[in-house]
This record gives C-alpha cells, structure tokens and sequence, in this order.
C-alpha cells in the first residue's frame, strides 16, 4: 500500500513572477435556470440523487469548457432553493410549495461547484410571485393571502408592489438571510421589474401614497407616473447593494435588465449620454419600468448584464448593443458582462431533443456547421456566438469583461455543441473572474500550503488542501510535473481556483508539484506559496452517523486506517461545507465522542475524518448528519442594555417548537460562574418566567437555553439590563390561569380568581410578538378573548391590572 508523503520545497521566488503568465480575467458565466425546471433541478418527480448526479453532470461540463461561474436561480417564485428564514422551499424541488427536500440545493451547488473551481452568484427574482395567479393558494408563503397589499395582479400572473416601501424591505431581509448563511461569491437580480404593459389603475394606491416629489426627486426633477416606477425600483436596487455592502463589503452585485435600455432620447439625456443608434423595439426604461443607468451613476451596481439575445447586425444589432452598454458602465468606472442567447443555438446533431443524456468531454463534438437561417432566432450557428465574443473582447472599453449564457441546458446540450466548440476555440484557456479593484480587499499575506492529500468517496481524483498565512478566501492552484524553479506561473499550468483555506477541495489531474497563489475578495492576485508534492494515503471509512439524527454525547465512529497514526474530526455547516465549525482534539482511536452544547440545534452538518501519519494527510469520504436538540432561541425582554428594569419582573423569549421546556440563568457576571448566579432553574415549561431579584440598581445578565430529550441547545445571546432602585412589587407574583376551550376557533374564555377592574389583555406570537391589545374597565370574573383575526398557531394571553396582578395563559388556535 503506498503512503503518502508531503513534501514542501522551501526557496525564495524572485521577482521574475511579477513578469510570468496569468490566467485570463474574463467572467464566463450560465445562467443555472430553476423555474419551470428549465436547467436544474431539473425534474421533480426523480429522486434526490438522480437530481444530484445530473447537476454534477452539468458541472464537469462546464468545467471541461472553461466556465468559471454559475448564476444560479435560488428565488424563482417568491420561494426558495435554499433554507430561508421567509419563505417557504420552492416546488420546482419537489413538487409541492413548502415540501422540505431531503438536501440543501444551494448548499450543493456552492459544494460540487467550488471543488471544480467554478464561482457561485444566487440570482433572484425580486418582485415575481405567481406564474399564474393563484396557484400558490392556500399553500406555504401564500402572500395574496398574508399580504394582499404587496400583491397586484396582471394578465393572470401575481407580482410584488414595487412602489410599496414593505416590498423594499422584504427583498433586502431575504437578501440579508441569504448572503448571511451561505458563502456566496455575488447576487445578482434579472429584468423582472413592471410587468409590460400593466395599467395605472393597478397602482394607483400607491401611487397616491408614496408617490411624493420628495421621493422621486432623488432621482428625477419630475414627479410623474413613470418616474415614480422607476424611482421605486432604483430605490429597492441601491437598498440591497447597501445590505449587501453592509454585511459582505466584498461581494459582487449585478442586474440583467432587458437588452434595450430605451428609445426616448431625453431618458439618455438626463443621464449626460445618448441612445445607440438604429435600435429599436421595447426597452427597460418605459415597458418594464427600470433605469440601468441610474444604477450606474448612483454606483447601485458592481456590473450590468443586459440581455442581448439578438444576432450581429438588423434592429437589434449585438455589437451596436453591447459597445453602447460596454460605453456606459466604463463612463461610471463599473463593469459590463452581456448575456448571449445559447438557447437559440438549433440543434447539431440527430439526436432526441427531451432531456438528453448530459455526457462529459467534447471528443464527439462536430465542427462542421450545417447550412441554417441565420436570421432565425431560434436556428442560430455556433458561430453567430464565438463572434459575438470576439467583438465583445475587441471593444474599445476596457471595462468589458466577460459573458454569462442563458441558458445552462442550451450551452451544455450535447445537441447543439456549443459547449465543446467553444472550449475547442474561443474558451480554449482557462480564466479567472476579473479584478474588482473598488470592492473591499485584505492584506495580501504568505500562503503556504499545510496539508495536502486524496479525499475518500466516488472520485478517485479528488484531493483536498489546507492553506495558512492568508487573509484570502480563494486561491489560484498551479501544478508542476517537476520542482519549480524561480519563474513559477510560467512552468506550471494553472488548474482551478479553489475556495475557502479550511479545506478546499480541487482536482489535481495528475501534477506532481503544486503551489497556490492568493485570490483576494476583489479578485485581485496577490502573493505565491512555496511548491509542495504528496503520495497517497488510504482516507478513513465512516461507520456512523450515516445521515441521521445526533443528540449530546453522540459516538461518531470510523475503520480504522492501518497506516494512521492520528485522526481528526473536522464538521461544518451543510450550507458552507467548507468552513470548519469545529475540530476535535488529535485523536489516537477510531471513535470519538461529540459532547453537547457545541453545535447549534436543528440544523444540518456534513463531516470527514482526517486522517494523519507523519507528513501524510488524507479526508474521509463527507457524512452527513442532523442535530436533534432544540434550536437556539432570542430574549424578546427585558431589552439587551435595558435600565430601570423593575426587581420583579417577567423573562420572555422566543418560543422553540422543538423544547420540551426551558432552563434560564440570571447572574451579576456575564461569566454566569456560581458566586455571580442568582437563579439558576429548570424546567422552565412557557417561554417565560417571573423572578423577583434582590439587588437593586445592578446589572444583570440573563440566558436561555430551550431542551428535550435530545439534550440541551445552545445558551441564547446574553441580555444584559440593569434593576431599578428599590424594593419587588409585592402582590406581582404570575398567576396561571387556563383557557377553553383549548384549543379554540374563533374565541375562548378565562376566568379570574377575583372580579377585576382596570386591566390590559395582550396577545403574543410563539415568538413573543404582542399581536393584539385590550384595554378593560369593568369589574369582571371572566374574559372573553376574541380570536377570529388570528391565524392558527400557539398564543400567549397575558393580563396585567392596575394594582400590580399579572395572569398568564396560553391557547392554541386551530383555524
């Protein structure tokens, strides 16, 4: 059996690589289609792995053809391919709107993607919701029914209020969700703004109330129908790319608005430019309602893409087009990647043209270009789009960089050869995604090269490598058949960008020697690594957990490995694979036991073992499992650095519909050690408690923790408040009182221990959100609750009076 040895070469490169060869910098994008299972997913009565092993299909053919990023469509339908905080699971996963699938998609996608170099950027559609109108109804994330004021309809398809400030909103939380949980390299948004040809009557509410002078006059000097529309949108556009900034200063956002920017002269005018001459047809400006150039000036955008699915030459020439749009985001220092039209590629080859089988390789490619109607725009040659890239690269704008194809199934389709024809020309070197020099960057630092060796699984030629000494996030792998000397780029050849410095995977095809060389967050290169080798070590076999349920002091187990002289697990994020979220200790046995209180409750992680002897290095196949303890939950009152908190008050958080109950702490040290602790108690069974403290005038620091028969979850944030001079209120203790009928419809009743007089009743969510209020006077033994406005859910009914008594009951509605 061969070992594995790793060997770094430790020399001092010369400043000769200042002059060696660099990869392209051109984007080479495809737009990963996901609505009406166009690209992927593609279908959704197959299972989760034929799903799987087709988008791993497609991604080795756009590696084999030199792309380097995917745009993938996460939000088609107001839904999500993603775990969402706000929306429900898209049916174009399963089938069903809310149906949780047995994987993450996006997750996976950022996983196979990544190994095989290739960026991923979430496309959104901001303000669709239903293909047709109400075929979401009564489903998961039914928005015509939880918020009709958002919803307007046109030509029997429902869509989002763009003039509503709430709609605003929506787009960036679900924006901030997203970028927050998932390493995404960029967002990007397509031309779904105003529906075409939609009436003033559909807005004319809103037009009435935001409609203002003081809005629109941010952007244009007339308040007008039209401006108003456009204002509202170019509102929302620069909202998320400040969400976006705010949480990710590195992360690249784009819009695709429609090819066409406008054909009414003072609309260029206003922004200091011209129309291109010759164009004609519908345009963004007065049919969808949108004004990419606003973006540009106002800085709103990192790139546009404009969707220039038209031929060189005619009403819509491509190269008019695309030097005009290059023209325009050089003039605002930004950059510009038209979308070409592979989809209008007609078919090469005789083959059946439903869900073809997706084969890897181009050796069956045929270059022979049959004789076609060019003018067609669904029978379109190859060539049509290698001369499209070719005149893009030509422009005069420096600032023209790059490509993206709609859609993925047309460019990979072994149909029409688009793919092989052009990685056997045009896209026959590899390339990198262009410099971003405005976006946020690091310091370049002196990446070397830790760990390197083979990952156990299906593919025989994955490995994996650690990467110290660099602020980077992603690097360049170049691979060497013998040492290297000084001039390193320009003796190796450049294999793949890798992702992450934890553990990235990449393909090392056969090269003895490697380095990395740093890939900043622009994209702008930065410092080399000393060349290292490996040989093989046999990567450890998982025994458990196999893809299920872990609670507090799980056995993770594995075989042992003949060679091995440690072990080490190493577990992440399901939606970040490779962000190490926590290592074990070296381990010498087979075995190790996970205790509690590490990993955050209900959710999903993936895992390997490493497995170490000497210098060798090789990773376990991934395994995947499932926390089963209660999810963490949040402190609603009293406020984080709240004052004059009275010394008996009542501790509310969020409901946690996993716990069986709950166990807080409150002490005088946020290090919550045993002299400082002043309650300490479990179970707690509502998800609130009354305690009256005895130190007035002192800070205070509180803590939840929600469990079950799994274990415990995590401890909540701390809250931290400070007590009001004085002594408890006597006669505040919390009274439970019972609700009925439980659960209840449209009402429900309490009775009181005594009449009471003036007193305030008050509703609240599972998560602590007061959802109703009554203010009471009359002198009464019993309450009648009104319901009829509530959805169903659990609720808290809590009753205060005048005097100092407090009630509490809880209910459950169920329609």
């Amino acid at each position: 059996m061969k070992k594995l040895y790793f060997f770094a070469f430790a020399f001092v490169f010369s400043i000769t690589l200042s002059i060696s060869q660099e990869p392209d910098k051109e984007l080479r994008g495809v737009w990963l289609t996901s609505v009406y299972n166009i690209d992927w997913p593609h279908s959704t009565s197959v299972s989760a792995l034929n799903q799987q092993n087709r988008l791993r299909e497609i991604l080795d053919i756009l590696k084999d053809g030199n792309i380097n990023a995917v745009f993938f469509q996460v939000r088609p339908n107001a839904d999500a391919l993603y775990q969402s905080a706000y929306e429900p699971w898209s049916h174009w996963i399963t089938g069903q709107r809310g149906n949780e699938p047995s994987y993450d998609p996006l997750a996976f996608v950022i996983q196979e993607a990544n190994k095989r170099g290739i960026e991923v950027h979430a496309w959104l559609n901001p303000y669709r919701f239903e293909n047709t109108a109400g075929q979401y109804a009564g489903l998961p994330g039914d928005y015509s029914q939880t918020h009709p004021e958002l919803i307007m309809t046109h030509n029997s398809r429902t869509y989002f209020d763009p003039g509503i400030p709430a709609t605003t909103e929506l787009i960036t939380n679900i924006v901030t969700d997203l970028i927050t949980n998932y390493d995404l390299d960029g967002v990007i948004f397509d031309d779904y703004f105003y529906p075409s040809g939609m009436p003033n009557s559909l807005d004319q509410e809103t037009y009435d109330t935001y409609g203002t002078q003081e809005f629109v006059g941010q952007w244009y000097s007339q308040l007008t129908r039209g401006n108003f529309r456009r204002a509202s949108v170019n509102n929302m556009v620069r909202e998320v790319n400040n969400t976006i900034k705010y949480f990710k200063p590195n992360m690249a956002f784009g819009v695709s608005p429609a090819g066409i920017y406008s054909t009414q002269p003072s609309a260029a005018t206003q922004w200091g430019t011209t129309l291109p001459q010759g164009i004609t047809g519908n345009d963004n400006y007065n049919v969808i309602y949108c004004d990419p150039l606003a973006w540009l000036h106002d800085g709103s955008v990192d790139y546009i893409s404009p969707q220039l699915y038209w031929v060189i030459g005619g009403p819509q020439d491509f190269v008019t087009l695309t030097e005009w749009w290059g023209a325009e985001a050089t003039r605002f220092g930004l950059h510009h990647y038209p979308s070409l039209a592979s989809y209008r590629i007609y078919p090469q080859k005789d083959l059946p043209q439903d869900e073809p089988k997706i084969t890897n390789g181009f050796e069956s490619v045929i270059f022979e270009q049959p004789q076609k109607n060019d003018a067609d725009k669904f029978n379109w040659n190859p060539s049509e789009i290698a001369n499209q890239i070719i005149a893009h690269r030509n422009s005069e704008h420096n600032l023209a960089l790059g490509f993206i194809f709609y859609n993925t199934r047309s460019y990979v389709s072994p149909n029409k050869d688009l793919a092989g024809y052009l990685a056997n020309g045009v896209y026959s070197e590899k390339s990198i995604f262009p410099h971003i020099p405005w976006l946020q960057s690091t310091q370049f630092g002196s990446p070397q090269i830790t760990e390197i060796g083979v990952v156990g699984g299906m593919e025989d030629d994955l490995a994996a490598m650690t990467v110290s000494n660099s602020q980077a996030s992603r690097f360049l792998v170049y691979g060497y058949d013998d040492l290297p000397t000084k001039e390193t780029r320009s003796e190796g050849e450049f294999l793949q960008v890798i992702f992450g410095k934890d553990f990235s995977l990449f393909y090392p095809e056969g090269w003895g020697y490697f380095t990395v060389e740093e890939f900043m967050h622009n994209r702008e290169l930065g410092n080399m690594s000393q060349p290292v080798s490996y040989e093989y070590l046999v990567p450890a076999n998982i025994i458990s957990p196999d893809n299920e349920d872990v609670c507090d002091d799980f056995l993770f187990d594995w075989e042992d490995v003949a060679e091995s002289v440690q072990y080490q697990l190493t577990i992440a994020r399901q939606q970040s694979p490779g962000t190490i979220v926590y290592s074990s200790p070296l381990l010498t046995g087979s075995s190790y036991v996970l205790e509690g209180g590490i990993l955050e409750g209900q959710a999903n992680y993936v895992f390997r073992i490493k497995s170490t002897a000497g210098q060798s290095v090789s990773w376990s196949e991934q395994g995947s499992f499932f926390t089963g303890t209660p999810a963490t939950t949040q402190i609603n009152t009293p406020a984080n650095g709240a004052t004059n908190v009275n010394l008996t008050s009542t501790f509310q958080w969020n409901s946690s519909a996993e716990a069986d109950f709950y166990h807080i702490q409150i002490a005088t040290d946020a290090s919550f050690d045993q002299e400082s602790l002043v309650i300490d108690h479990q179970p707690v069974n509502l998800n609130l408690y009354s305690a009256t403290l005895v130190a007035g005038n002192q800070q205070h620091f509180v803590r939840v923790r929600p469990v079950n028969s799994c274990g415990f979850g995590l401890w909540s944030a701390v809250n931290s408040f400070t007590t009001t001079q004085g002594t408890s209120v006597a006669g505040s203790d919390l009274a439970i009182l019972q609700a009925f009928p439980n659960p209840a419809g449209e009402s429900c009743q309490i009775v009181y221990p005594v009449a009471l007089g003036q007193r305030t009743i008050e509703l609240s969510d599972a998560n602590g959100r007061v959802v109703a209020r009554y203010e009471r006077s009359d002198r009464s033994t019993h309450e009648e609750i009104d319901l009829s406005a509530m959805t169903p859910g659990f609720y808290i009914i809590q009753v205060r009076t005048a005097d100092g008594q407090r009630f509490i009951s809880k209910i459950v509605k169920t329609r």
